[in-house]
């Protein structure tokens, strides 16, 4: 979800989009994280149905689903549109059989090509189709390289029995590591999913970490590159009943893990030196505990690139970024870092891609900010760059929004 930009009469207006939950508004292109038509334990047999509503009163939609199947690459997976009138919705029973005809768990990818709106969730259920199971909400959220996630209220023991897996959404292959750990804190057990591209991967609690009860998962990506996309979530069991329940993965964009000294919210000034010359330019810093985001413009009030990322006693680590050029949508942080007071801010930044290559060094004093400024809101960066993603010029390509 891009912010607008606009430059008028001398005043720089940013519009911000609010922080939003997974499942808050529509959306054109959504992870279903766990699907299934395969059988499981304790004699359980899995089934997936989806339900795509279409929210326009006066137009049809046609809706794009593609399989992606456990543990294996998926970038020309095929797809199966469905086309849903006005007002109208498509339920689909046991989808991945009747539509793809395999006997497989994965995820979907459920997207439209005109870009038009719409809902969906699916219900994964075992036993008689009349039964209940559990609800997934397609998700349009992801995570990038370096992002953490917590997943609550996990268990494992004699009567439940959990599933945790994750969804690579990237052209790349990707490795997410999910850590168990107890009520109280204690690290139970370790799982590193190497996932390639368009896939999915899934692995019961129980083949890496022993009964503990109650407890938690821990999400990270180990991956590097700009074109990251995960997601995660965990499914516990009645070993007896087979009820399940589906718990998506809530990101960390606060950086709880790090010990954060300064508060550096306000704006910055000084001087830029890089591949594209040096120049005099300002940055609007927000903190909110260690996160760490930054807009950087130049003196006529354009922007130049963002970043963030998290301040840990005093030391400025840059977890992402990307250029403003227009015409360079590619260009991107591939790392950076700072050292940072209440007084100055000064580091470096290498950006790779189509305009920008190379690092670019700074330094930056407090300042009153540019003629040019107008109220910004402390939610700018991270919290709308990636949060939503979507199939870009095509089949497999997704872009950040």
């Amino acid at each position: 979800m891009k912010r607008a930009l606009l430059v008028a009469a001398g005043v720089l207006i940013v519009a911000t989009t609010a922080w939003t939950g997974s499942g808050s508004s529509l959306w054109d292109w959504y992870i279903i994280p766990g699907v299934a038509h395969v059988p499981g334990a304790q004699g359980t047999f899995w089934r997936t149905d989806v339900s795509i509503v279409n929210p326009y009163l006066w137009r049809s939609i046609t809706v794009d689903v593609r399989f992606l199947e456990i543990n294996q690459d998926n970038t020309y997976a095929p797809s199966v549109s469905y086309t849903i009138g006005p007002g109208q919705s498509q339920a689909i029973s046991d989808i991945v059989w009747t539509a793809f005809g395999v006997e497989a768990s994965g995820s979907l990818i459920v997207s439209t090509q005109d870009e038009a709106y719409f809902t969906t969730c699916a219900r994964t259920y075992t036993g008689a189709e009349a039964t209940y199971g559990q609800t997934e909400n397609g998700q349009k959220m992801v995570l990038g390289s370096g992002d953490t996630a917590y997943v609550a209220g996990i268990t494992q023991s004699g009567r439940f029995r959990t599933n945790v897996g994750a969804v690579n959404a990237s052209d790349s292959p990707a490795t997410v590591r999910a850590r168990v750990y107890s009520d109280n804190g204690v690290l139970q057990g370790t799982k590193n999913f190497a996932i390639q591209p368009w896939s999915h991967a899934q692995v019961s609690v129980a083949s890496f970490a022993p009964n503990f009860g109650t407890g938690y998962v821990r999400w990270d990506c180990t991956s590097s590159g700009w074109d990251a996309q995960w997601v995660a979530y965990a499914s516990v069991v009645d070993n007896t009943t087979g009820d399940a329940v589906f718990i998506e993965e809530r990101a960390d964009y606060q950086y709880t893990q790090y010990h954060h000294t300064l508060d550096l919210t306000g704006w910055w000034s000084g001087t830029l030196s890089g591949p594209l010359g040096s120049w005099y330019g300002y940055a609007w810093v927000s903190q909110q505990g260690a996160s760490i985001d930054a807009m950087l413009f130049n003196s006529d009030g354009y922007a130049e690139g963002e970043m963030w990322g998290f301040e840990e006693l005093g030391t400025l680590t840059f977890d992402g970024g990307y250029s403003w050029n227009m015409n360079c949508w590619y260009d991107y942080l591939s790392d950076g870092g700072a050292t940072a007071t209440q007084w100055s801010i000064s580091g470096s930044y290498t950006m790779v891609g189509d305009c920008v290559n190379g690092v670019t060094t700074f330094y930056l004093e407090p300042s009153s900010g540019p003629a040019f400024k107008a109220e910004i809101s402390p939610r700018l960066l991270r919290q709308s760059i990636r949060q939503e993603a979507r199939p870009g010029a095509g089949w497999p390509d997704v872009a950040a929004q």
